[in-house]
This record gives C-alpha cells, sequence and structure tokens, in this order.
C-alpha cells in the first residue's frame, strides 16, 4: 500500500508545531492564521521533521507531493446560490481535507473559474469545511464572515481561523479579519 501525502492545517496553537515541518498559510503580521502541516494518509501519522531528515525530503518537495495528491481529490467545487444575498454564488465543500484545499493554486485555480472571479473570499473556520465566494461581492463576504465566525465559535479543537482568507488567482493574499470585515490585512 502506498503513502499518500497531503496537507494538514492547524491553529497556531497546536503544541506540537515545533516538532513537524510547517509554515504559515500566508505570512500576515498580527492575524492568527493557520500553519501548513503534513499528513501521510496510509498511516494516519503527522510527518515530523525528524521522519522528513531521515526521508531526505526538503519542505519544497513534501509541500509539492503533498499539493498534488489534494489537487487529486474529488472536491465538489459547484457554486449554489447563497439565498440571503438574492442568488450570489457560494461554493460549499465538507470533505476531511476540505479546509486544506485553500493552499492548493490548482483547486482554488478550479474555483476561481467556477465563480467567474480573479478574487475569491474563502472560509476555512473549522477542519473539513470551505466555504468560497466571489471576493469582490462584499455582501456575500459578509455572508460568509458571519457564517465563518459562527463555525468557528462552535467547532471546538477543530477550529482552524475565524478569518476569511482572500485568494487572487489561486494564491492567498490576504486576509479580512472577522471582527472587521472590511479591513483587508
Amino acid at each position: 500500500m502506498s503513502t499518500t501525502l497531503l496537507p494538514y492545517l492547524r491553529p497556531s496553537s497546536w503544541p506540537h508545531l515545533h516538532q513537524v515541518p510547517h509554515h504559515p498559510l500566508l505570512a500576515v503580521e498580527g492575524v492568527d492564521v493557520p500553519y501548513v502541516t503534513y499528513v501521510a494518509t496510509t498511516q494516519q501519522r503527522v510527518i515530523t521533521t525528524e521522519l522528513m531528515r531521515s526521508q531526505k525530503l526538503g519542505l519544497d518537495e513534501l509541500a509539492e507531493e503533498a499539493m498534488l495528491s489534494l489537487s487529486q481529490r474529488a472536491l465538489d467545487l459547484t457554486p449554489r446560490p447563497i439565498v440571503e444575498t438574492g442568488g450570489a454564488l457560494l461554493i460549499s465543500v465538507t470533505d476531511e481535507f476540505a479546509a486544506e484545499a485553500v493552499a492548493c493554486p490548482q483547486l482554488m485555480h478550479a474555483a476561481h473559474d467556477a465563480l467567474g472571479s480573479e478574487r475569491l473570499a474563502a472560509a476555512i473556520p473549522a477542519r473539513g469545511v470551505l466555504l468560497i465566494a466571489d471576493g469582490r461581492d462584499e455582501s456575500s463576504a459578509a455572508i460568509l464572515s458571519g457564517w465563518a465566525r459562527e463555525i468557528y465559535s462552535e467547532a471546538g479543537d477543530l477550529a482552524l481561523t475565524p478569518h476569511l482568507i482572500m485568494l487572487r488567482l489561486g494564491v492567498p493574499e490576504g486576509v479580512l479579519k472577522a471582527q472587521d470585515s472590511a479591513t483587508l490585512h
């Protein structure tokens, strides 16, 4: 049985972060964002720095393999109307690795195409949850932000971030803070 490497988001408060290869989803000063770590799915174990060294893997190689594996997952990125906005579209994904899709340029390019926008607002409030709307539509972003805060507050140990991740052309470029949905960081 072969091992599949996948990215795995962790909150910055995860106590074992120092023991694993990791990097922030995006670097934003003063905003708590999840960190990208890596897991081997067949063994259900975290890739540690020690294991990475013993396998002679670099962080770039690890990330590339993990993103390739994630891009091949069958995630439904079909947009659906948001009733509260009178029909603006929303992509809603629930999957064990749904939140990680925000770190995968190939999947985010597919989301851009599905929504017809080069700018996206993505919510990853908890493990297994990804919500994406057109980042140019302020009313959709406001609704998404409210949902993200609510899901995050109820997620317990599965919570990732209440903030919206803003993407341009498949790449995270900023954060819309939950308490101040008008300010991009």
